[in-house]
């Protein structure tokens, strides 16, 4: 019985001193709860307390295998960020910001870096025959037709084989025959030979 009540001594005690508290600046410790009290001695700055809360202006601390008081003015819950504490948040905020700014710097280098790569690319676009397109005519069935090889001979109506005339390359002006009334558009004039009502094309820009 008497060990149960040992136990349930200590564990009252210990739960009575779990606050724990930082002295913010050197301050005198008192053997009672006022002013005119004994000094038993002083506490420095920082220094890390137990306490408990006494009354309005006081707070009960263990002192040299005693109690001790002191005023509360003098103590701060050891939760609470003290000034030495809040310049690591500040040198945390420097050390984000320079390696945010590392990383914008790296990020722009290589924008930079591969913008000029592409315009080069663009600019080196090599144009093969093979990507442009003509206007062929036949001479014999008067057909037209538009090809980036060169076109078929076979299937001609009007003889054995097409007869192809190059009339010019495929482009955005619009000629127009006043003879056979043909319609192409081309880069430049087209060629005059191969007309379907005999002779050669009379071009007209439209």
């Amino acid at each position: 019985m008497k060990s149960v009540l040992t136990i349930l001594l200590c564990l009252f005690a210990t739960s009575s001193w779990a606050d724990q508290y930082v002295i913010t600046s050197d301050t005198k410790v008192f053997a009672g709860n006022e002013l005119h009290a004994k000094v038993l001695g002083q506490l420095g700055k920082n220094s890390i307390v137990e306490a408990e809360h006494i009354n309005g202006g006081w707070y009960k601390i263990h002192y040299n295998g005693g109690d001790g008081y002191v005023q509360k003015k003098f103590l701060q819950e050891k939760s609470t960020p003290m000034p030495e504490e809040e310049g690591g948040d500040s040198n945390t905020m420097y050390i984000f910001g320079g390696s945010a700014l590392a990383l914008m710097a790296i990020v722009g280098g290589a924008w930079f870096r591969y913008a000029p790569r592409k315009k080069e690319r663009k600019k080196n676009l090599v144009i093969t025959p093979q990507m442009i397109a003509h206007w062929y005519q036949c001479r014999h069935c008067s057909i037209y037709i538009q090809k980036n090889t060169e076109a078929s001979i076979t299937g001609c109506e009007k003889a054995h084989a097409h007869h192809w005339i190059k009339l010019g390359q495929v482009g955005e002006h619009k000629y127009i025959c006043k003879k056979c009334s043909t319609i192409i558009n081309v880069v430049s004039e087209p060629a005059e030979d191969g007309c379907r009502d005999g002779g050669q094309h009379h071009w007209k820009k439209v």
